[in-house]
């Protein structure tokens, strides 16, 4: 019984082997969006994620530290000058993603949105939906593969 036990044992270690699931990127994430790329390095890693905002395609590389968001950076949008555009360069959204870390649903997009043009702030309101979209497949992601 012994030896058997210990055959299992060793068996079991050399299918596990210590590597992590090797995932080929592009992904389709969830919320429409394209997890780009993904690098990993225990709690921590970058995740670069993609979602189409009011104009196009927004981009944006979420860096994870010890298991929470500290940073998330637009990195290539073409929102556009007038609404979304202001909505990114602004980046009050984006801190207050950093802020909630995981839980998206208590960030009220029209604190963010309420521009004086009603196109604007619907513009903007995409926009934004957009970056909480990209933040909620990020962290899954980040939760699925660490």
């Amino acid at each position: 019984m012994k030896l058997l036990m210990l055959l299992l044992f060793v068996f079991t270690l050399a299918a596990c082997n210590g590597e992590t699931e090797e995932v080929d990127y592009p992904l389709d994430g969830e919320y429409s969006t394209t997890i780009e790329s993904a690098d990993f390095d225990g709690d921590s890693a970058d995740i670069s994620v993609s979602r189409e905002g009011y104009v196009d395609d927004i981009e944006v590389l979420v860096t994870f530290t010890d298991g929470v968001i500290t940073d998330f950076e637009v990195t290539n949008h073409s929102e556009s000058d007038e609404w979304g555009a202001i909505l990114i360069s602004e980046g009050e959204l984006q801190q207050a993603i950093i802020e909630q870390g995981s839980d998206f649903t208590d960030i009220a997009l029209e604190d963010y949105t309420d521009l004086e043009d009603t196109d604007a702030s619907g513009a903007a309101t995409q926009t934004g939906e957009s970056l909480i979209d990209i933040a909620r497949a990020a962290y899954e992601h980040f939760e699925a593969y660490r």
